[in-house]
C-alpha cells in the first residue's frame, strides 16, 4: 500500500506537469488546443455553408437554362441553314458554305448541351432537386 506521502508526492507531480503543459489553473499553455466551437456556432456555420451551396446551385441552374436556350437556337439556326442550302442547291459553292455553317451550328449545339449537362450535374450535386 502506498503511503500518504507517496500519494501526495505523485499528485503534486501530476499537478505540476499539468500546469507546465496547460499553464496555471488550466489557462492557456503551450500545448493547449483552441476550444471547440459551440453547437450553436457550428449550426450557424453549417447554415451559412448550406445557403452558399443553394446559391451556387441556383446560379448553375440559371446557366443551364441559358445554355439549353442557346442549344435550341443553334439547332433551329442549323435547320434554317439547311433549308436555305436546299433552296440554292444549284449554286454548289454557296450551298456547301451554308451547309458548313449548319454543321458548325450543330457542333456548337452539341458542345453547349454537354456543358449544360455538366453544370446540371454539378447543381444537382450541390443541392439535389426536390422529388
Amino acid at each position: 500500500m502506498k503511503t500518504l506521502a507517496a500519494i501526495l508526492a505523485a499528485t503534486t507531480f501530476m499537478a505540476g506537469a499539468a500546469m507546465a503543459a496547460n499553464g496555471p489553473a488550466g489557462g492557456p499553455g503551450p500545448t493547449q488546443m483552441k476550444p471547440l466551437p459551440s453547437v450553436t456556432e457550428m449550426a450557424k456555420d453549417n447554415k451559412e455553408k448550406a445557403k452558399k451551396l443553394r446559391a451556387d446551385a441556383h446560379r448553375l441552374r440559371t446557366e443551364v437554362r441559358e445554355l439549353e436556350e442557346a442549344v435550341t437556337h443553334l439547332k433551329h439556326d442549323a435547320e434554317e441553314l439547311r433549308k436555305a442550302a436546299a433552296l440554292v442547291k444549284d449554286q454548289a459553292s454557296v450551298s456547301s458554305a451554308i451547309l458548313a455553317d449548319a454543321a458548325q451550328h450543330d457542333a456548337d449545339a452539341t458542345r453547349s448541351q454537354a456543358a449544360a449537362d455538366k453544370k446540371k450535374a454539378e447543381a444537382d450535386q450541390l443541392d439535389p432537386p426536390a422529388k
